[in-house]
């Protein structure tokens, strides 16, 4: 019999386990070594032991299997006894979620309750005296991917990741105690495996932006991943040099990652390196401050300006009138970025004036604030 989903189980069951910890990724990505004092989520205080899986033909361990293989091909027992005074037990899968706590990730029932010690199983399965389940006939760790497919990316450290439990269900109220492990799941390969402990794949860094574009004196927040405890180098090119130099080094942390907030005031050019290699260029932009006054003198208006930061940049200067805009002028600032500019105009009354920056190889566009004068 299919069992139907049981979005409400994580409930039920109460709050999820703290289990064996993260798994390591696949196709060339750097993931931590398992830790199972260190996993991604929050620890549980219900999690009370680990689980074996068995072949419920020989009664060997198994590890690993095919996501096809039907989940009555497997018993799953608890390392220890939990619920003493309990019956019958069952096996339930969970998609491991990031954010929230692990007793709100979503999961399903995979197989009918157990009554046991399970006198017909091959041994070792049927000497044990500790929670054991079977898992159902028209159900496999393939579909538990199909129904709640891991989109975590391949350099998350909930890439894959599944946890299987076992809880009483008899007598009731079952118990909020249970036994867990965590499972890679990898539907493309459609293979799973229990999390062991393994050794991260040594792959060179790679390195992204939240943002690349900022304003001066606004920080963006840059984030690297490589080999789990490697020393990451951060080379920069701040425009208009050309070569790079060493900005700072730093320890990837157990998971291999670093998040760092840099603060260029032009545009700026990072690249990480460790001793697996390079990873990509990246580069930060940034928009520079203007600054915009004048002083009046009946119909003449003497202009001065500020970049920050100061450098020579091309500025132009408008008129602002019914929300469009009328060249003026174009002037370059000096190597400390001021300038200046003086007109006359024709006409008496209130005008409005902005200036911008033209961009260029060292920082982006940028905007004045608005001046408001009378001519008299």
């Amino acid at each position: 019999m299919m069992f139907a989903r049981r979005p409400s189980l994580a409930a039920t069951v109460a709050t999820a386990a703290l289990s064996l910890g993260l798994v390591a990724g696949t196709a060339g990505t750097a993931h931590a070594a398992y830790d199972p004092n260190h996993p991604p989520y929050s620890a549980d205080p219900n999690r009370a032991t680990g689980l074996t899986v068995y072949d419920a033909a020989t009664g060997a361990a198994v590890t690993s299997g095919s996501t096809d293989t039907t989940l009555d091909h497997y018993y799953f027992v608890a390392s220890t006894d939990f619920a003493p005074n309990h019956t019958k037990a069952a096996v339930s899968g969970f998609l491991a979620e990031a954010g929230k706590a692990p007793g709100a990730w979503s999961g399903e029932a995979l197989g009918p309750a157990t009554t046991y010690p399970v006198s017909g199983a091959p041994a070792p399965v049927s000497s044990a005296t500790t929670e054991t389940a079977k898992g159902d006939s028209q159900l496999t760790f393939g579909a538990l991917a199909g129904s709640y497919p891991n989109n975590a990316a391949s350099t998350s450290d909930y890439y894959q990741l599944y946890q299987v439990r076992i809880h009483t269900t008899f007598p009731t109220p079952q118990s909020d105690s249970y036994a867990s492990a965590d499972l890679q799941i990898d539907p493309v390969a459609k293979t799973w495996k229990v999390a062991v402990a393994q050794t991260p794949t040594d792959v060179k860094p790679t390195i992204s932006l939240a943002t690349d574009k900022i304003n001066v004196g606004q920080s963006a927040t840059m984030s690297l991943h490589g080999t789990p405890g490697d020393t990451v180098t951060l080379y920069n090119e701040t425009a208009p040099a050309t070569t790079f130099k060493i900005q700072t080094t730093h320890t990837l942390d157990p998971y291999g990652n670093w998040v760092a907030s840099v603060s260029p005031r032009v545009n700026t050019k990072y690249y990480a390196s460790t001793a697996a290699g390079d990873s990509a260029t990246v580069q930060v932009s940034v928009r520079p401050a203007l600054a915009l006054r004048g002083r009046v003198s009946g119909r003449t208006v003497a202009f001065t300006g500020q970049v920050v930061p100061g450098h020579v940049l091309t500025i132009r200067l408008f008129q602002v009138s019914k929300g469009r805009l009328t060249l003026l002028a174009t002037v370059r600032t000096n190597a400390s970025g001021a300038w200046s500019y003086t007109r006359r105009f024709a006409s008496a009354g209130p005008v409005q004036f902005i200036s911008q920056s033209v961009s260029d190889s060292t920082s982006l566009a940028g905007q004045s604030n608005r001046l408001s004068v009378t001519l008299t």
